[in-house]
């Protein structure tokens, strides 16, 4: 009988900041005679082999509203972010809303069986939002502005010029109107 095959039930484990975003070319919604060797897909008779998709980070940039954490960007490096492109570009992968997703600038697209991407899971954490508020900015640990918007919600500005260790951000927000 050609079932479809079940995801492994532990993720491997991996050296410190190395980040298991999952197995390349799995999809569960295909039969096992489905699959065709490609994409880190090995097809040898009955035997299927997938490849894990990994990434490694340098830092976290981890995002709170008031003391809850909402989400982590893991970074690959630290220095020169002071665009969102620069920002977009530096990100390994995102955390949020319980998921790991890869690389925003990459949109390595979906990771699971729905299609909320890395971008989408990106402007969700970044223009966080909560009930009956707006995010004005992200600020740092001493209430200084590190990721600030515009008055139509655009990224305007990027202040983290270098980072030397993980950091936490906090958002400011205002009342909506």
């Amino acid at each position: 009988a050609d079932s479809t095959i079940p995801e492994p039930a532990a993720s491997p484990v991996y050296k410190e900041k190395t980040l298991f975003l999952g197995w390349t070319g799995y999809d569960a919604s295909k039969k096992a005679g489905e699959y065709k060797a490609e994409n880190g897909v090995t097809v040898s008779g009955d035997i299927i082999t997938f490849s894990a998709n990994v990434t490694t980070y340098k830092y976290t940039i981890t995002f709170y509203d008031g003391s809850d954490a909402v989400g982590t960007f893991y970074m690959t490096a630290g220095t020169g972010l002071s665009k969102e492109s620069g920002l977009k570009d530096d990100i390994a992968a995102i955390q949020y809303d319980g998921k790991l997703y890869g690389a925003p600038s990459k949109d390595t697209g979906k990771l699971d069986d729905d299609k909320y991407t890395a971008i989408d899971a990106y402007d969700d954490l970044i223009h966080y939002a909560k009930s009956g508020y707006e995010i004005k900015q992200w600020n740092d640990s001493d209430k200084n502005a590190m990721i600030t918007f515009t008055s139509d919600g655009k990224v305007k500005d990027v202040n983290l010029k270098v980072i030397k260790s993980n950091i936490s951000l906090y958002g400011q927000f205002d009342a909506e109107e």
